[in-house]
C-alpha cells in the first residue's frame, strides 16, 4: 500500500523546515549571533502550523459526531474542559506521576504519524520523539523537567526517556536496513534535529512542521464543505488558549514568584500536556465511529490516515 500523496508533501515541508532552522542555527554559530534565534524560529513554525491542530477538536465533535444541538455540544465542552482541569490538578498534586504519564501517552500519540507505514516505523517514531532529545541533551532536558515539576527528582524519568531514545534509534536503524522510504527520511531528520538543536527547538519543529500539519490536513480533509467555518472556530479557540496560557504565566509569576521564563515554560508545557488528554480521547472516539460507519456501509470520513494500520 502506497502512502497518500499528501504524506509525501508533508515530508517535503518537514524537510524544508528542518533545513531552514538548521541553516539559521549554523549561520548564527558562525557569526556569533544570538543563540535564541533558532529556538524562536522553531517556535514560530510550531505556532504557524500547530495552532489549528488541537483547536479543531470542537468543530470535529460537532460535525463528525453529529453534536448539532446545544445540549450535547455543551456537555462535550464541559467534559473536555473538565479533563483539562483534572490533568492540571494532577500536575499540581503529583508532578512526577503526571510527567511520566505525559511522556508515555505522548509517545503513543506521536507514533500515529507513522502508523500508516508499519508498526516498526510507528514504534521508532513514537520513541524517538520523546527519547532523542533526552539522549542527546540529557542535562538540558533534566533542567527543563525540573523547572516544570518545581524541582522534583526526575532522574528516573530522564533515564527512562533516554532508554526510549536508545530503543527508538535501534528500531530506526533496523527499519533502514529494509526500507529507505519517506518514513525513514522523516525519522532521520528527527535524529538530525535532536543532535543539533536544543530540546525545545527540536520539539517545536517536529510538532509544527510534521505532527500538527499532518493531523490538521487529515481533519480538514474530512470536514469537506465545513472547512471554512471550522477554521474560523479553530482560530477563536486558539486565541482563547493563548490568552489562557498568558494569564496562567502571569499568575504564576505574580503569585508564586516564579521567573517569567519559567512561568511561561510551565504554562506552555503543562497546558499542552493537559490538552493532549481530551484530544487523544476524541481521536480514539472518532476512529471508533469511523470503524462503525465502515462496517455498516455508511460513507466514512476520508480523513483516516495516518491512524489505521495497513494490512500486514
Amino acid at each position: 500500500m502506497k502512502p497518500p500523496v499528501a504524506l509525501k508533501r508533508h515530508t517535503a515541508v518537514f524537510a524544508v523546515a528542518t533545513a531552514a532552522v538548521l541553516g539559521v542555527a549554523l549561520w548564527l554559530t558562525g557569526s556569533g549571533g544570538d543563540s535564541s534565534v533558532p529556538i524562536l524560529t522553531a517556535l514560530a513554525i510550531a505556532v504557524l502550523f500547530g495552532m489549528p491542530h488541537g483547536a479543531l477538536d470542537l468543530p470535529r465533535a460537532r460535525i463528525e459526531l453529529g453534536l448539532t444541538r446545544r445540549g450535547p455540544l455543551a456537555v462535550f465542552f464541559v467534559v473536555y474542559l473538565g479533563l483539562v482541569a483534572a490533568c492540571i490538578a494532577l500536575w499540581w498534586w503529583q508532578p512526577r506521576f503526571a510527567l511520566a504519564g505525559f511522556l508515555m501517552y505522548s509517545a503513543w500519540h506521536f507514533a500515529g504519524d507513522w502508523r500508516f507505514d508499519d508498526r516498526l516505523a510507528a514504534w521508532a517514531g513514537g520513541l524517538t520523539t520523546i527519547g532523542a532529545p533526552t539522549l542527546c541533551h540529557s542535562d538540558r532536558v533534566t533542567e527543563i523537567l525540573n523547572q516544570i515539576t518545581a524541582g522534583a527528582d526526575v532522574s528516573l524519568i530522564v533515564a527512562a526517556a533516554a532508554l526510549a531514545g536508545v530503543a527508538g534509534l535501534a528500531l530506526f536503524a533496523k527499519r533502514c536496513l529494509h526500507h529507505r522510504d519517506r518514513a525513514s527520511l522523516e525519522l532521520a531528520l528527527l535524529w538530525l534535529l535532536a543532535l543539533t538543536l536544543p530540546p525545545l527547538a527540536f520539539f517545536a519543529v517536529y510538532y509544527g512542521a510534521l505532527h500538527a500539519l499532518r493531523q490538521t490536513h487529515c481533519v480538514l480533509a474530512g470536514l469537506c464543505h465545513a472547512r471554512t467555518r471550522a477554521l474560523g472556530e479553530a482560530l477563536l479557540s486558539s486565541l482563547a488558549v493563548i490568552a489562557a496560557g498568558a494569564l496562567a504565566a502571569i499568575l504564576l509569576t505574580a503569585c508564586l514568584g516564579i521567573s517569567p521564563d519559567d512561568a511561561l515554560l510551565c504554562a506552555v508545557f503543562i497546558g499542552l500536556a493537559a490538552l493532549t488528554v481530551p484530544h487523544m480521547l476524541l481521536d480514539a472516539l472518532l476512529q471508533r465511529a469511523h470503524r462503525i460507519r465502515s462496517r455498516s456501509g455508511r460513507n466514512p470520513t476520508v480523513a483516516q490516515y495516518p491512524h489505521p494500520r495497513p494490512p500486514q
